[in-house]
C-alpha cells in the first residue's frame, strides 16, 4: 500500500511544493530586514530607456497603458535583484561573476577604442605583426581530371587536345571537382583538391597546361591563370585593419595594467586546507 502511494503523482507534488515551501521559508528568514521606507526611484533616463527599448522592438512608441506595464516590469525585475543582491546570490554565482568582470573589462577597454593613434604608432603595430596582415600566396588555375590511373597515350592525348584549343570541359573524365578555381590560398584549395596540391601548383608555369599533378582524388592537367606571392600591404590599404589590431591590443594592455593596478590595493591571503587547519589544532 505504502510503496504504490509512493507512487502516485500527486504525492509527488505535494512532498515537492513542501520542500519549495521550506526552502522558500530559510530564505526568507535569512534575508536581512528592509526598512520600511526603502525607495526605487524610477527616474525620466530609465522611463527613456524602456520607451526606446519598446520602440525598437514594435516598431512604435508605448500608449500609456504600455509605458505602465513598461514601469511594473522593471520594478518587478529590480526589486528581485536588489533582494537577491541583498541576499548575497550574486557572489557565488559564476555566470553574475562573469558578466560583472566583462562589464569592467568592457568599461577599461572603452578607453582603447576611443584612441586615435598617428600613422606611425600603427606602421609600428603593422611592422611588429607582419603576421596577422600579412596577404597568403594564391594561385588560379584550371584544372582537367584524368582519373586514378590514365595511361601514358591518355594523358599525352589529353595534352595535346587542349594545347590544340580543344574545351577543357570536354576534355578529360567527368568529375564534381570545379574545373577553375580563382585566387585562391592554400587552406581553400587544399581543402577541395587534398593536401599538397596548392604546393605543386606553385612550381607550374603561367598560361601553359602541364602536368599531371596529382591529387587526393587521381591525377590532373592544370593549366595556372595566375600567381599571386605573399605580400604585406602597406599601411594606406589596410589602415583600418590595423587599427582594430591596435585597439585589440592596447585595450588588453589597459586590461592587464588596471587589474594590476586594482589587485595592488588589496592584501592576498591564501587560507590553508582544512586537513592543514585541523593538523594545527
Amino acid at each position: 500500500m505504502l510503496s504504490r502511494l509512493l507512487r502516485e503523482p500527486l504525492v509527488h507534488f505535494l512532498v515537492l511544493g513542501a520542500a519549495l515551501f521550506a526552502i522558500y521559508g530559510l530564505v526568507a528568514g535569512a534575508a536581512p530586514e528592509r526598512p520600511s521606507g526603502a525607495v526605487i526611484v524610477v527616474d525620466p533616463a530609465i522611463e527613456t530607456q524602456l520607451d526606446r527599448a519598446f520602440e525598437a522592438t514594435w516598431r512604435h512608441p508605448p500608449d500609456a497603458d504600455e509605458h505602465q506595464a513598461l514601469i511594473d516590469q522593471w520594478l518587478r525585475e529590480e526589486v528581485l535583484v536588489r533582494e537577491a543582491v541583498a541576499l548575497g546570490f550574486d557572489r557565488d554565482d559564476p555566470v553574475i561573476r562573469q558578466r560583472l568582470r566583462q562589464k569592467m573589462e568592457f568599461l577599461i577597454a572603452a578607453e582603447a577604442q576611443a584612441a586615435t593613434p598617428d600613422d606611425a604608432r600603427l606602421d609600428a603595430h603593422l611592422a611588429a605583426h607582419p603576421d596577422r596582415f600579412a596577404r597568403p600566396a594564391a594561385v588560379a588555375f584550371e584544372q582537367v581530371f584524368l582519373g586514378d590511373a590514365p595511361s601514358p597515350d591518355e594523358i599525352a592525348g589529353t595534352l595535346a587536345d587542349l594545347d590544340g584549343g580543344a574545351d577543357p570541359a570536354m576534355a578529360g573524365r567527368p568529375t564534381l571537382l570545379p574545373g577553375s578555381l580563382p585566387l585562391s590560398s592554400a587552406p581553400s584549395v587544399d581543402g577541395t583538391f587534398g593536401s599538397g596540391f596548392f604546393r605543386a601548383l606553385e612550381d607550374l608555369p603561367l598560361g601553359i597546361w602541364a602536368g599531371p599533378v596529382a591529387s587526393g582524388y587521381g591525377l590532373h592537367l592544370v593549366r595556372v591563370t595566375a600567381h599571386r606571392q605573399e605580400t604585406l600591404p602597406p599601411l594606406a590599404e589596410i589602415r583600418d585593419e590595423v587599427l582594430r589590431d591596435w585597439r585589440a591590443d592596447r585595450a588588453q594592455e589597459l586590461t592587464d595594467e588596471r587589474v594590476a593596478a586594482l589587485l595592488a590595493r588589496y592584501t592576498i591571503q591564501r587560507a590553508p586546507p582544512p586537513d592543514a587547519a585541523e593538523a594545527g589544532r
